[in-house]
This record gives C-alpha cells, sequence and structure tokens, in this order.
C-alpha cells in the first residue's frame, strides 16, 4: 500500500548532476522551482490522502524532492509540451513513486496511485479509482535586485591560495543577520551549505563586518562579535537552481592548474513562520572556480 505517510520527508540541501550546459534543460523549466500543495482530490480524500496537504515539491533539473529535501530521484522526469511523467521521492521505494503531471495555467497538478502496487496513473481520474490528484501552487522568490531592502552581498572566490569554495555573505544589518551561503568547487556536483547567523541587537554594523572579514581573510580583527546563534538552512530553503559554464582560467593562486568556470543560480526562499532565519526570498547569481585536482 502506497500512501502519503510513507513519502520521505527530507533535509539537506540538493545538487543535480551538471553537464557544460545549463542544469535547467529546455523540456524542465517549466518545473523548476518549489510548488506547494494547495489542495488534493481522490475519491476518498481520507486522512492519509490530506497528508499531502501544505507539502513542497522541489524541482531542479531531473531532480526532484516533496517535503524538506536530503534524499532526491535521479532523472524523475520526462516532458512534453505542459505534461509528462515524474516521479515522486518514497521512504521504502528507492525508484520512487511513478506519477504524471501537467500545467494547467499558473498550476501544476501531479497524479499519482495510492493504493496496491505502485504504478504509473493513465489520467487524471479519481471517480472509482485510487488515483489521488494533487494541485501545486508555484512558491516564488523575488529577484536580488527587486527587495526593497537589498541585502549588502560580498562574494569570495579565491584566497592566498587561489580558488576556494565560493562564499557569499548577504549581510541584513537591520535584523543583525548574516547568512552564509557555501558552494563548493572540489568538483562539478557544487555542494550547497547555506546558515544563517544572528547577533545581538548591541552589535554594530562596523562588528558584523569585522565578523565577515574574519571568515574568510588572512588578515583577522581581534575582540570580534560572535552570533548568538547559527541556525542551518534546509533545502527547502536554498538550492541551486541552474548551473552554465562560463570558461576556463587560471588559478591565481600557488598551486596553480586551469579552473573551469561556472555561474551559478541560487534561490533563497524564507521558511514560513521561522523566526530564526526569517528573511526575504531572493535569488542570485553566483561564480564558482572548479580547478581539477584540488584538494
Amino acid at each position: 500500500m502506497i500512501t502519503a505517510a510513507r513519502l520521505v520527508l527530507m533535509g539537506a540541501c540538493l545538487v543535480a548532476s551538471i553537464s557544460d550546459t545549463m542544469v535547467v534543460a529546455a523540456d524542465h523549466q517549466k518545473l523548476e522551482g518549489l510548488w506547494q500543495v494547495i489542495s488534493v482530490m481522490a475519491d476518498n480524500a481520507t486522512d492519509d490522502v490530506n497528508r499531502f496537504l501544505g507539502k513542497r515539491l522541489l524541482v531542479r533539473g531531473e531532480t526532484v524532492a516533496l517535503g524538506t529535501p536530503a534524499t532526491f530521484i535521479r532523472g524523475g522526469i520526462t516532458a512534453a509540451a505542459d505534461a509528462g511523467e515524474i516521479t515522486i521521492p518514497a521512504e521504502d521505494s528507492p525508484d520512487g513513486i511513478p506519477a504524471i503531471w501537467r500545467r494547467q495555467g499558473d498550476r501544476l497538478e501531479v497524479c499519482l496511485s495510492n493504493g496496491g502496487e505502485p504504478h504509473r496513473p493513465g489520467n487524471f481520474d479519481v471517480d472509482g479509482t485510487k488515483n489521488v490528484v494533487l494541485s501545486l501552487k508555484r512558491v516564488q522568490a523575488t529577484a536580488l535586485q527587486d527587495l526593497k531592502q537589498k541585502p549588502e552581498r560580498l562574494e569570495v572566490r579565491y584566497s592566498q591560495l587561489g580558488y576556494r569554495d565560493t562564499l557569499a555573505f548577504y549581510s541584513f544589518f537591520s535584523k543583525r543577520r548574516i547568512l552564509v551561503v557555501n558552494l563548493g568547487n572540489r568538483d562539478e556536483s557544487f555542494p550547497i551549505r547555506a546558515r544563517v547567523h544572528q547577533f545581538a541587537e548591541s552589535v554594530t554594523e562596523e562588528g558584523m563586518r569585522m565578523w565577515i572579514n574574519n571568515q574568510h581573510s588572512d588578515g583577522l580583527f581581534v575582540d570580534v562579535p560572535m552570533p548568538l546563534k547559527t541556525t542551518a538552512v534546509s533545502g527547502e530553503t536554498c538550492w541551486v537552481v541552474g548551473v552554465q559554464k562560463t570558461g576556463t582560467s587560471q588559478n591565481p593562486g600557488p598551486l596553480g592548474g586551469t579552473s573551469t568556470d561556472f555561474e551559478l543560480r541560487i534561490q533563497v526562499q524564507p521558511e514560513d513562520g521561522d523566526d530564526e532565519v526569517e528573511l526575504p526570498g531572493f535569488s542570485d547569481s553566483l561564480r564558482v572556480h572548479v580547478v581539477q585536482g584540488l584538494q
């Protein structure tokens, strides 16, 4: 019996496999991003089926996650025009739950079977079937340049040794908060980590700037204020939505080597009702230099 209770509620940032071009394949662009289930249709709408309500579906490239993503299905989407197949992650099935999807205006609908052996529905009919149709609405993020109170951003991509993981510091001085996004540069999987650092009300903007300096610079300040609390950001809040190769360059540090250069598009979506990571949603582009053989 495949039930909503068996769907994974997951919890870390995702990274899709990439090629030399945008991870966002043309067929999948209409699904890219974060969606939230706003209604459920079934012939027998049990409490079990209604567990889908409010869940979030994350789609990036050919990866899919439901809830808070920590694991994901690779190659889980096929598409043609405004409809296709999708595979939903499931706790006890490595292959996930087969389903179908379609776009209805600004809504996404996903249909899966909620009973018996897993099978992909042939249509969106629910009467007299075990089919469950989820209606989802896109969760929008605002472009960084459109924010009314745009955070100050510092992007760090190299140190005295040369290219390093890309660090992006987004400073919300009025809230005494700094969002730090780390994009790994060891290979083209681009692991992403994000944390929100909360400072005391008494900490000045200058003090927060000194703390930022000490996170990446070889020249350190003394007597720097430390955050009151650091909170890891979930995969629902920060993820990579696109990767594009931009060329190559020479590693400026003593280790040398040629790097493959990429532009990554990240999306930040605030956690609803979570005061610890309360931030405006936005998207931004960051650069990453991958140096082969760099340890």
